[in-house]
């Protein structure tokens, strides 16, 4: 955590490990066809509701 100087903590931002995960699958997805992307997808294990925030 980060502090400003003040009594309470500053504003920061926490990634979850599903939005790490998920910048992986352009570099899977080069040169394949549409449903090895969807296998692609499928085997990166996301949570999109984390993805989302």
């Amino acid at each position: 955590m980060r502090a400003d100087g003040t009594d309470k903590p500053a504003r920061f931002k926490i990634r979850s490990p599903c939005f790490s995960n998920l910048q992986t699958l352009p570099e899977m997805a080069n040169g394949e066809y549409i449903p090895d992307v969807i296998a692609a997808l499928g085997s990166l294990d996301i949570v999109l509701g984390e993805v989302d925030r």
